[in-house]
């Protein structure tokens, strides 16, 4: 096998200087299969899941649903401290529709960890195929879906409430007027603008927690 291990870019470990430093005591057929990097970008992330035979690591909801779509197996390691439990709620999800196994941080082991990846190496697929295909289908207008989403908390809620939430972007995050086009502060719902121009901007850049 061949493994491809990201270990984050954070400057106080220095986790890929030092994993790099480690492999160079390993014997030479294993130094050659071992490949080390900060972060896969996201244009390389689908590459890589769709060649894996079998993923590790956390399970956020970006992960699961990239396991999902390309229907991998997992061992997934929730992050213990992640708000409301939600890593082992979407690491669960995963597992009863047959594709993964979730180890708890704190039972984590060498020898468990190693039973476990030849226990799904080995094992018969019990996939969930019905369940897989119903969720797949959803990430075909995913894009459509969050707008209609937004849509639909300002048709209930309106202008006020959209301006009040927490709005991220993928850059500052960002609160006030400046977050909500223009063509949307003062106008009514019948003269908000439809299409995909109006769907482009939700996506780029509203993130509101409904």
């Amino acid at each position: 096998y061949s493994l491809i291990h990201q270990c984050g870019g954070h400057l106080g470990f220095n986790d890929e200087y030092e994993l790099k430093k480690h492999i160079k005591s390993f014997p030479e057929n294993l130094q050659k299969n071992y490949f080390v990097i900060s972060h896969i970008s996201s244009q390389d992330m689908g590459i890589v899941f769709d060649k894996a035979i079998l993923v590790i690591g956390r399970s956020g909801i970006n992960t699961v649903s990239e396991l999902v779509l390309f229907q991998k197996k997992a061992i997934l390691i929730p992050l213990p401290f992640a708000q409301g439990n939600e890593q082992e709620i979407n690491g669960r999800f995963l597992e009863k529709l047959g594709l993964g196994m979730v180890i708890n941080q704190n039972e984590l082991t060498v020898n468990k960890l190693k039973e476990t990846i030849d226990l799904l190496l080995n094992r018969e697929s019990n996939v969930d195929r019905l369940k897989i295909t119903k969720i797949s289908a959803l990430f075909n207008n995913a894009a459509g879906l969050i707008a209609d989403e937004i849509t639909k908390v300002y048709d209930q809620k309106g202008y006020e409430y959209l301006h009040s939430v927490w709005v991220r972007s993928r850059g500052p995050a960002w609160v006030g007027d400046q977050s909500v086009p223009k063509d949307l502060r003062k106008s009514k719902r019948n003269d908000i603008p439809t299409g995909p121009n109006l769907r482009g901007t939700a996506l780029q850049t509203w993130h509101c927690e409904t």
